[in-house]
């Protein structure tokens, strides 16, 4: 009888050492699925915020997206087939159709509901919104590009006859104000001056197997050039007037010219420069040899800082300047003090921001991310 009980004793000391290490085990197994949860919860709590009681992500299944701006009340979205406004929150507002590869939209940095809508190779434009076709119109020529500015102002550089293009320009009533042809070379870059009496314009060709840039400035009361200046080796790729300075930027250097074209500063990047933007006060921040810089309107130094990642991007909205590199998106004031970083998961290809999301591009779809 003692050995029966001996026996049972023994069974039920193994059952509580069995049971207690299947208690450990599945704690164990609890608490690391509770830290692959939280980590999964952190790393996609701005995802969610972002989209809750939203319409995101948007997706269009077998359409390539050809075009995606900011609005001041949403943004637009244009592919091989559709052409949609939506509310900040995804929610449709309009979609009218688009059969054109070649289709392009422009919208007036958030200050406008208003977006240009052209094709390049074509004549025919217009200016759109969630509600109506603003305006509709026909160039004399193919379009080649077109840009859009805050003030409402837009213009298109065209072919020309017996020109090698033609700059086109007109007001925020959509009346032509301006019209320059170009003779010598092909126009690159141009921004309307600040009092909106005029344009800066860069344009690139080769003279005698060299390649030649010139600058002119240009009022719209008359076709008289205020300033005609001329650099030799050198391939502009933007330039912008803030008060008497004119910011010339290529791809290899940076000049700083007075109104009389003489030259105030400039920066040699070498063949390192990679990324940029001009903000509105003519800062000019940049991507190069593994260094983030940014520089004032006179092309002095505000600050430098060294990073082993690649900037794929460089936005600027109001005060804020967005980095996005390969695995996250970094978010700075103009003097490059960090405000805020966030893992860029996404493979975000073109982005805009609007406080405080990041509104993106990934592949056939288009949705937002917190960065805030």
């Amino acid at each position: 009888m003692k050995k029966i009980l001996d026996v049972n004793l023994q069974r039920k000391i193994r059952k509580k050492r069995l049971a207690k290490k299947y208690f450990k085990t599945i704690f164990l197994f609890f608490s690391f699925f509770l830290v692959i949860v939280g980590v999964w919860q952190i790393s996609l709590k701005n995802y969610i915020f972002s989209n809750k009681d939203s319409k995101f992500p948007i997706v269009f299944l077998g359409d390539e997206i050809l075009g995606f701006e900011s609005v001041k009340k949403g943004f637009c979205i244009l592919t091989n087939s559709q052409f949609n406004f939506y509310e900040n929150n995804a929610r449709l507002l309009k979609n009218s159709s688009n059969n054109s590869l070649k289709a392009n939209i422009k919208s007036f940095n958030n200050n406008s509901n208003n977006v240009l809508f052209y094709e390049k190779g074509a004549r025919n434009f217009s200016i759109q919104n969630e509600k109506q076709v603003v305006f509709s119109g026909e160039l004399e020529n193919d379009v080649i590009s077109a840009k859009t500015f805050k003030n409402g102002m837009y213009a298109f550089v065209t072919k020309e006859e017996n020109y090698l293009c033609c700059l086109v320009i007109y007001n925020k009533k959509n009346e032509q104000i301006f019209s320059w042809s170009c003779a010598e070379n092909l126009i690159v870059d141009f921004n309307i001056l600040e009092k909106e009496d005029g344009v800066i314009v860069c344009t690139a060709g080769v003279k005698e197997g060299f390649l030649k840039t010139l600058v002119y400035e240009l009022n719209f009361s008359n076709d008289k050039e205020k300033l005609k200046k001329e650099i030799d080796n050198f391939m502009p790729l933007f330039i912008k007037k803030i008060g008497s300075v004119i910011i010339l930027v290529g791809d290899t250097k940076v000049f700083y010219f007075d109104n009389s074209g003489k030259i105030l500063n400039s920066i040699d990047f070498g063949k390192d420069l990679q990324n940029f933007i001009v903000n509105d006060f003519g800062c000019f921040i940049t991507f190069f040899n593994n260094t983030i810089a940014s520089y004032d309107k006179y092309g002095n130094l505000i600050s430098k800082k060294e990073t082993q990642k690649q900037v794929k991007d460089i936005k600027y909205f109001n005060n804020d300047v967005i980095f996005l590199m390969d695995d996250e998106i970094l978010k700075t004031n103009s003097k490059l003090k960090e405000l805020k970083k966030i893992k860029n998961e996404f493979n975000i290809e073109k982005f805009t921001y609007k406080k405080p999301y990041i509104y993106y591009i990934s592949m056939n779809k288009v949705n937002r991310i917190l960065l805030n």
